[in-house]
């Protein structure tokens, strides 16, 4: 991907509540410019549950459902399949998720 192919309106809105530069919140938001606004995340507690925000006035301009810390890929596996069943087959379903939430407890 070339630099000039990401889109002009960022995904990941200004004022979030990351401390700054904070690395997190440059990852999500080349992420989310990569994979488009056909998306939903899954963010368990965390630092990335804190940038994202409450709901529904979250900084992320996708859907983002909260589960608990030890749930994640749950969580994500039932959205996919929702989403399956639903015929949206090209939507995204991501895990935002730190070393707690996918190796430590959540393995």
């Amino acid at each position: 991907m070339k630099v000039l192919d990401l889109p002009e309106k960022a995904m990941l809105c200004s004022g979030h509540a990351a401390c700054p530069g904070c690395v997190e919140a440059l990852s999500v938001r080349h992420v989310l410019a990569t994979i488009g606004t056909d998306a939903m995340a899954v963010i368990p507690p965390s630092c990335m549950a804190i940038i994202a925000g409450a709901q529904p006035y979250s900084s992320l301009k996708i859907p983002v459902y909260q589960p608990t810390l030890e749930s994640s890929a749950a969580a994500a596996s039932g959205l996919r399949r929702a989403l399956d069943a639903q015929g949206r087959h090209d939507t995204h379903v991501i895990v935002l998720a730190g070393d707690g939430g996918t190796y430590d407890i959540g393995f």
